[in-house]
C-alpha cells in the first residue's frame, strides 16, 4: 500500500460510501417539496428555480477552491470539513420558513457538496491500487445514485410524517452525521501524518 498507516480497505470503502451517500439527498429532496414551499413562502417561480439551481452553481464555482484547500491540508481532512458544512446546512433548513435562512442553508449545502464531489474521485485514485479504482468508483457512484433516489422518494413522505417540509429537509443532516462518524478515522490519521491524501 502507498500509505501503510491508513485504516484497512474496508474501513475506507465504508467511509467513502457513507460520505458519497450525502451528495444528493439535500438536492434531490427539494423538488418534491416545491409546492409546499411555494404555498408557505409565496416565492415566485424564479426564486424557486434559484433554490434548486444554487447547489449546481456551487459545484462549478467552488471546485477550484476544493483543489486549492486540498493542497494545503490534504483531501481527506478537507472532505471532512466540507461534510460538516453539508450537515450544518441541512440542519439549518429547520428554520427554512425564514427565506434568508432557507437560501443561506442551501448555499452552505451547495458548497459542501461541491467540495466533497470534487475531491472524492481523487481520493479513490490515491487510496486504492489502480486495479481496484474502477470497482471502487462504481461503488461510490452507486452510493450517490441511491442517495438521489432515496432523497427524492422520501422527502414528501418525511414531510407528512414529521409535520413540515422544513423538518423533512433538515432530516438529511442525520445522514451527514453518519458520514462524519465514518469519515473521521481517515481524516484524523491523514491529519496526523500531514500527508496530501
Amino acid at each position: 500500500r502507498a500509505f501503510p498507516w491508513l485504516p484497512p480497505s474496508w474501513v475506507l470503502i465504508v467511509a467513502l460510501v457513507a460520505v458519497a451517500a450525502n451528495l444528493r439527498p439535500a438536492i434531490a429532496g427539494v423538488p418534491p417539496l416545491v409546492p409546499q414551499i411555494e404555498a408557505e413562502l409565496h416565492l415566485s417561480n424564479a426564486w424557486l428555480g434559484v433554490l434548486t439551481l444554487l447547489p449546481v452553481l456551487c459545484m462549478g464555482i467552488f471546485a477550484p477552491l476544493a483543489h486549492w484547500a486540498s493542497t494545503i491540508w490534504g483531501s481527506a481532512p478537507v472532505v471532512m470539513a466540507a461534510t460538516v458544512l453539508l450537515t450544518i446546512g441541512s440542519a439549518m433548513r429547520l428554520g427554512g420558513s425564514n427565506v434568508v435562512v432557507l437560501y443561506t442553508a442551501t448555499l452552505v449545502v451547495g458548497i459542501g457538496i461541491a467540495v466533497v464531489g470534487t475531491l472524492l474521485p481523487r481520493l479513490v485514485k490515491t487510496l486504492f491500487p489502480p486495479e481496484r479504482v474502477g470497482l471502487i468508483t462504481g461503488v461510490y457512484m452507486l452510493a450517490i445514485m441511491l442517495g438521489a433516489t432515496i432523497g427524492a422518494g422520501l422527502s414528501d413522505p418525511l414531510a407528512t410524517a414529521l409535520g413540515s417540509w422544513e423538518q423533512s429537509l433538515a432530516a438529511w443532516s442525520l445522514l451527514g452525521v453518519l458520514g462524519l462518524v465514518a469519515w473521521a478515522p481517515l481524516a484524523l490519521v491523514v491529519w496526523r501524518h500531514r500527508a496530501q491524501v
